[in-house]
């Protein structure tokens, strides 16, 4: 299981609230995505589970991104690369 969590604060508003945060994750194959988990919006934490079974190239790694929206409708995005342990 994965576990993620952000918090973001910005001048005018200061500590953004749930509704603020909006989560991606993309699955990474090769050099071409999937989409793994639509948009999980108005949560600051969660968690999710990579499959154990499926794909088998060793080129696989998963895209966790965060985009934090202000009042005033800007945005900031950024993301962490997931690498599964691999066994035989």
């Amino acid at each position: 299981m994965i576990s993620f969590a952000g918090e973001a604060f910005d001048a005018e508003d200061g500590t953004l609230s749930p509704s603020a945060f909006s989560w991606q994750v993309v699955f990474h194959h090769d050099t071409h995505t999937h989409p793994f988990l639509s948009s999980l919006n108005n949560v600051m934490k969660g968690s999710f589970t990579i499959p154990i079974e499926g794909e088998v190239s060793a080129n696989v790694w998963y895209r966790l991104y965060l985009t934090v929206t202000d009042s005033g409708g800007l945005t900031y995005t950024s993301y962490r690369d997931i690498y599964p342990q691999k066994v035989v």
